[in-house]
């Protein structure tokens, strides 16, 4: 992350210090380095691509039948989540996701998965509900995303610089900014939502989820992402509370 902020930074100062000078020498030399920053900044942004693909957006859930909701709701209990949370299947797709009053779950899970696992997915899905993490997401990662956004526009408008040409660094700045925060609000989300979830399960059945969920996915352990820390770091920050 600290890579992303560091051309994060450099970027946006670059095209700060050309909107100053832009009428000189001083301003196409950073024109130029702006547009060399712009380039390379593209590089850590591609594994966000896999990442983004794994949302299933144009996915038709289906309602989960009613032992899978009736499990669902035994957990709302011991949890103590006052709201009713639905259930709905999406085929194919080897991933849950929750949201505000429901949890998107692959079918392969619910196939290939043993009921505690299973359990240990909801848990720890009911406590991204719990906690409200989706709202606190939109707090900490869109809101900022479109007043720097505005802010950007505003700046480009007033100081009259060509925003044709410089929209690709506009929009360079823009995926950093959104991946940085991303990374830095998501991480001690599934911290917590792991912790959580382990209250109800134990700690042993989250492990165990974790490493039966990275199976199924065929992913390597140590790999971490935008939006997950590596199913190691998680298992090491289960062992340590």
């Amino acid at each position: 992350m600290a890579f992303n902020i560091c051309l994060f930074i450099s970027l946006f100062v670059f095209t700060l210090l050309y909107s100053l000078f832009m009428d000189s020498i001083t301003g196409r030399v950073f024109n130029v380095l702006s547009w060399v920053t712009a380039v390379f900044a593209i590089i850590p942004l591609i594994p966000l691509v896999p990442e983004l693909k794994n949302i299933p957006i144009l996915a038709k859930p289906k309602p989960a039948t009613s032992d899978v909701q009736q499990r669902v709701d035994k957990l709302c209990q011991l949890m103590d989540i006052k709201k009713k949370v639905t259930v709905k299947l999406v085929d194919g797709w080897r991933n849950a996701k929750a949201q505000d009053t429901s949890i998107l779950l692959g079918r392969p899970l619910l196939d290939n998965f043993a009921d505690a696992s299973i359990n240990g997915v909801f848990a720890h899905e009911l406590a991204h509900i719990k906690k409200e993490h989706a709202r606190r997401t939109i707090l900490k990662i869109i809101i900022p995303s479109l007043f720097f956004a505005a802010y950007s526009l505003y700046f480009f408008n007033v100081k009259s610089i060509p925003l044709r040409p410089n929209l690709f660094i506009f929009c360079i700045l823009l995926l950093l900014m959104f991946v940085v925060l991303l990374r830095a609000t998501s991480w001690p989300q599934e911290y917590e939502a792991d912790s959580v979830g382990a209250k109800c399960v134990s700690v042993d059945t989250m492990i165990i989820t974790l490493l039966e969920l990275a199976k199924l996915k065929n992913t390597n352990v140590e790999q971490d992402t935008y939006g997950h820390p590596s199913i190691s770091r998680r298992i090491a920050n289960l062992r340590r509370a």
